[in-house]
Formats: C-alpha cells, structure tokens, sequence
C-alpha cells in the first residue's frame, strides 16, 4: 500500500446475486485462461468453514495448485495469513474473520475469507463487511458459492455491503488484478487470474474503486530537478531515518503522521498502536533503517515513508514456508549481496496541514530523493510505488513526474446485502 491522502468517491452498487450451493464441473484444473464453451455441468460444490489445521492447510495450499502455470505466480509467505489468525494478533481487538473452502467431489476446488473490522462503521457510517483470499476455478458457479458464503455470513452480523477482495484489511494486500499479468507481484501485492473479475461480476458484485502501481526505473539517481527543489527548501527540511535505538518511538511517530494523513479517505481504517508496532516489528528483519524515512518542516514532523526490498525476488523455491528450513534459505538469499535488485515504497503519508500546499511536492520528492539514492548504493535497479488511488492526482503528479509508469491496475469490487434482522455493525 502506497499511503497518502486521498479522497475516493463512493458509489452504489447493483444487488448482488448470490448462491450458496451450486454445481460445479468435475475436475480440478490448475490456474488456465478462460476457455469458450465450458465443459457440462455434472457435480455438486460444497461449501465448508474452515475447522482445524489440516482444512487451514488445503486453504494455504490450494492457490498453488491453482497456479502451477502461471509462471509469474510467487506463493506467499503462509505466516501472512496465519499470523491474522492467532488470537493475539492486534486485529482481533476489534475485528473478525471466518474461511471456507469449496469441493467438488470432496477435492478443493475454491477458497475464501469473510472478515469484519467494527471500527469502520463509526469512522463511515456504513455497515461494510470484507471478503477476501478469494481464489477458485474459472468457473462461476464455484465463485457464487463462496461468495454466497461470505455474504451470509457477514449478513448475519448486520452488514449491507460485502467489499473487496482484502487480504485480510485495506491496510493489507488488496484489489484483483485488472491489468498488468505479464510481470510477477511485488511483496505484498497480489497476482489474480485473468477470470476473476468476470467471477465477480457474475456473481453481482460492481467496482468501487481502482488501485494503480507504479514502476520506477533507478537508472544513475534521482532527476537533477527534484533536487534542485529541494535545495530551494533545505532550511525548512529535516530529514532523519528511524534507528533500533529509538524504534517504538519511531514507529508511533510514523503511526501519528499515517493516522492524519489518511483520515477521511476512501475505506481508511487507522492503525492502533498494537497494529501498527506488530507490522513494524514483522518489518525489523528486513528494512534498512535508513529507508524508514521521517521528515520535518520548521522543526514538526510532518511525513514519512517506508521502503523495503522487493521480498519476492528471493521467494522462489521456499513454496510459502519457513519451516523447517526456509528461514534459513531466505536469509542466505537476503545476505547475498545484490541478490534482490527492486524494491517497494510500502508507506508514504504527508499530514494534512501540508497536502494543499507547494511544499508537499518537496516533501515528497525529498523523501523519494534520499530513497532513490540509498538504493542505487544498495544495488536497486528498479522500484515499485504501489498502491495509489486512481483518482490521487496529487501523488501521481509526482511520481510520473520523476518517471513513474502505470503498470498494474487492480480493482476492489462491492455488492449490496439483505439487512440481518437485529444486526449490529
């Protein structure tokens, strides 16, 4: 998530057309394009929660039978799930979620997430439950069940509206790729096939907002422009990096200066201070903290940004686990110097007293500036910016302005639910 403030519209969807049960085709394929006459109908797609560890270990493992073939596919981490649902983790104060998987003559041919966050209807004023993890067959029947799964579920808990995909929050890996299969994700991005927006809109479900990603070749440095801006403002500018010296405080500082910089925006949900120290911490092993960027005018923070290397590059092979060795092969990987060439901008906020001003160019070219140059020391060659609202014209000005280009785009999808009778946000 590319983080700084904007305000997306909204808009009411269609109805959703939703079915629990239906009958599916009768066989597993793996991840394929969209075939022209689908094969007959013939079997029955169960829908099931979700109840120990060997049904959360087809969930892990189903979207790398799905995806086989698809060679740009990179298989997550599975502590970037399972870490959601441990009942310490942050979330859990003031969220839920529940899985299911979907068979077909008892293999598992889908997956999905319902989740609620009970913060966004104080913060909104709408009763908006999330799916999310969402991967089946290309097949509509299949998608209907599981969407039809969540949907009642969070139905029963009072919500009107099912959005996503969020995996699990808008604070995570969300939307569904839309445009741009032709290159591997990211950290932390998804990579969904090209089906899966025809699943959702057959299942009812409209857009409701578009992501975009960002590529920036390094090159030799930053352009000698944005550093002549900055010069202009020197005096005003302080910038430092966080330390493992003084981490916590870091680290709520840059909470501060996210929670301002968000609030009010399309679908924003701030970050606790748990929260926010939790990521923080799953972040240490990997950031440089040179690349946790705090910046001040006239002696007041006033925005930050995090840049971490491209994790994904030295993902291959591991098949999304650490255990019993995979720890170990990934740190060899990390230490190895100029083994991992790309990075991504995860964070950038701007507070509001700045964003309508001339200085939040500066401000943001002034952290990407010191970011650039840290990375081409390191041995970057490229960085992905990511995600940007569509409609952010302020920070898509400035990134294609330094040479930013549009490369992925996802969407996130929404549909209407009935009301639960007595439910509660």
């Amino acid at each position: 998530m590319l983080l700084f403030c904007n305000r997306g519209p909204e808009r009411a969807p269609g109805p959703a057309r939703f079915r629990v049960t239906a009958p599916g085709r009768d066989s597993i394929e793996p991840y394929q394009e969209p075939k022209q006459g689908m094969d007959s109908i013939s079997s029955h797609v169960s829908i099931d929660p979700v109840g120990g560890r060997s049904d959360l270990r087809r969930f892990l493992d189903f979207p790398k039978e799905l995806y086989r073939h698809d060679r740009h596919w990179i298989t997550p981490l599975d502590q970037d799930l399972t870490q959601w649902l441990k009942p310490a983790h942050p979330f859990r104060e003031h969220g839920e979620m529940a899985l299911w998987l979907a068979r077909r003559d008892g293999r598992v041919c889908g997956r999905i997430s319902a989740q609620i966050d009970r913060r966004h209807a104080a913060l909104h004023g709408e009763r908006v439950g999330y799916f999310g993890f969402f991967d089946c067959l290309n097949d509509p029947d299949t998608a209907s069940a599981l969407l039809g799964a969540a949907a009642d579920w969070l139905a029963a808990r009072g919500q009107n509206l099912i959005r996503g995909p969020f995996n699990p929050t808008i604070n995570a890996s969300c939307g569904v790729l839309i445009d741009g299969r032709d290159t591997p994700p990211y950290m932390m991005m998804p990579h969904t096939p090209a089906y899966l927006p025809g699943l959702l809109a057959g299942a009812g479900l409209e857009p409701v907002q578009e992501l975009l990603a960002y590529h920036l070749d390094l090159g030799d440095g930053p352009p000698a422009h944005t550093t002549r801006l900055i010069r202009r403002y020197r005096d005003r500018l302080r910038l430092r990096h966080i330390t493992y010296r003084t981490w916590r405080r870091d680290l709520e500082q840059m909470r501060l200066i996210f929670n301002d910089a968000w609030a009010g925006n399309w679908g924003f949900i701030p970050f606790s201070e748990r929260e926010f120290r939790h990521m923080g911490n799953e972040m240490k092993p990997l950031i440089d903290p040179r690349q946790g960027q705090i910046i001040e005018v006239d002696g007041e923070p006033a925005a930050m940004m995090v840049t971490l290397p491209n994790l994904n590059e030295a993902l291959h092979g591991l098949d999304g686990r650490l255990l019993p060795f995979g720890w170990l092969r990934l740190l060899q990987r990390l230490k190895r110097r100029g083994r991992i060439k790309s990075s991504r901008v995860v964070l950038l906020g701007v507070q509001r007293q700045w964003q309508r001003t001339p200085l939040a160019c500066v401000i943001a070219y002034a952290l990407l500036t010191r970011s650039w140059q840290l990375g081409c020391a390191t041995g970057w060659t490229a960085a992905e910016l990511s995600w940007v609202l569509k409609d952010n014209w302020a920070i898509r000005s400035i990134i294609e302005k330094i040479g930013g280009v549009v490369y992925k785009r996802y969407a996130v999808y929404q549909g209407s639910l009935p009301m639960a009778p007595g439910g509660g946000a």
